[in-house]
């Protein structure tokens, strides 16, 4: 039975049901008198968690049980804590000491009543060492995983299913030039737009139909009008077991894919002139040729040798004669259309694709403007030079592959190297 305290009148209003019922609860039960913080009732759960036996319970004051800090000092004059327990009832926490010394949190539910002539506190008193446990093992876990979020390489942000963006870190941050409070709250395409936005593309939208994880390079826009390419992670963020939206890594790879496509020009271009070089010319012919099979159109090859331009190298210097050749380059390069390809195929050989022609004639128009600029003066300084060039013109045939086109136009530059040089001629002509 719940031991009663000597000469405590008011317990006399204790039924015995009452008295058996508190024995058969699991939470320690305490009945304090307010006058003078005495405890006179005690129940065999308190003996278990205090380990004390109940009648030393009852000899005890419940300020006895009570661990006090600089913070919050315990003042034995007071049970009801400041009028904070009331007969409203109040629930706390706080730390008890045990008989061995050690010391307990507790969640404490209390409540003011009175007992006949005497005002009495009634807590209900409950272990909650494996609560604090795992709410401090939460607690670490979550401040780790906030480090490893803040501090993660990656620029990363939490998208809920209406597009606001919930989470956002460091990186992020510092990748786009926003600060958290331009991004919390906003629109995912608001703060960081990007080419998907707004279509069938998006990452949520894809994520949230069902195309779960999914990686891909995409085009962004920093505030300042700035573009960045990012590698794009997403994947559902998934809470209770349904996806309340995405979570989305971007990796900068704006200075990788700068390099990639730095190397892919330098292995199809010209370092010099920055023309296309004969890989890239090749390919284009045979893209050319294809098309005229398939399409019927009429391709047309200008290949140009400058005439003499070794004795520039030899009078002049290397550097002179690099200048020309790129000058030589930006010239030819003026007189055609976007849709036709100027090459340096190495040296003083360049070759012109024009991509369809009408006929031989059109052709030769087309050489006759490349000679016109060619024929006047390049400065570099403190030079003025004069450069002139062969040009051989041969027009597709039905049949012709690339070498034969090739060929062609090849034979009539030497035809007019052999005339004389300082002009062109049609292949057959």
């Amino acid at each position: 039975m719940a031991a009663l305290g000597d000469n405590v009148p008011a317990l006399e209003h204790v039924s015995e049901e009452c008295r058996i019922l508190l024995e058969h609860l699991s939470d320690a039960v305490f009945f304090v008198r307010v006058e003078d913080g005495r405890i006179v009732i005690a129940n065999h759960a308190a003996e278990a968690l205090y380990g004390y036996t109940r009648s030393e319970l009852l000899r005890m004051r419940v300020y006895d049980l009570v661990v006090s800090s600089d913070d919050t000092p315990v003042e034995p004059e007071d049970a009801t804590r400041g009028g904070s327990i009331t007969t409203e009832g109040t629930l706390f926490e706080a730390v008890h000491t045990r008989l061995d010394g050690s010391e307990v949190p507790v969640e404490v539910s209390a409540r003011l009543v009175h007992l006949g002539e005497d005002a009495m506190i009634i807590a209900v008193i409950r272990d909650i060492t494996q609560r604090k446990e795992t709410e401090t093992a939460l607690t670490r876990a979550y401040q780790e995983i906030e480090q490893v979020f803040e501090t993660a390489g990656d620029g990363m942000r939490v998208v809920d299913r209406e597009f606001n963006v919930t989470r956002v870190n460091r990186t992020l941050l510092d990748m786009t030039g926003l600060t958290r409070e331009d991004v919390l709250g906003s629109a995912c395409y608001e703060t960081f737009a990007g080419e998907n936005c707004h279509t069938d593309r998006c990452p949520l939208t894809r994520v949230l139909s069902g195309e779960g994880r999914m990686t891909s390079e995409v085009r962004k826009v920093r505030p300042s009008g700035e573009p960045v390419t990012c590698l794009l992670t997403v994947q559902p963020f998934v809470v209770d077991g349904k996806a309340v939206g995405i979570v989305e890594s971007f990796r900068d790879i704006t200075e990788r894919k700068r390099a990639e496509e730095l190397a892919e020009h330098l292995a199809t271009h010209d370092a010099l002139t920055g023309l296309p070089n004969r890989l890239l010319f090749n390919d284009r012919l045979e893209v050319a040729l294809a098309r005229a099979r398939r399409e019927h159109t009429q391709p047309a090859l200008l290949y140009c040798d400058l005439d003499d331009f070794k004795v520039v190298n030899d009078t002049y210097g290397h550097a002179v004669g690099d200048s020309v050749l790129r000058t030589v380059g930006q010239r030819i390069a003026s007189v055609v259309r976007e849709s036709d390809t100027v090459a340096r195929l190495g040296g003083d050989e360049f070759v012109v694709l024009l991509a369809d022609v009408d006929d031989e004639a059109d052709a030769v128009s087309v050489a006759e403007k490349l000679l016109g600029v060619l024929s006047e003066p390049v400065e570099s300084p403190p030079h003025v030079l004069h450069v002139w060039a062969s040009v051989g013109v041969a027009v597709y045939r039905e049949g012709d592959d690339a070498d034969a086109l090739l060929g062609r136009s090849d034979d009539a530059m030497y035809s007019v190297k052999d005339d004389g040089k300082r002009g062109h001629k049609a292949a057959g002509k």
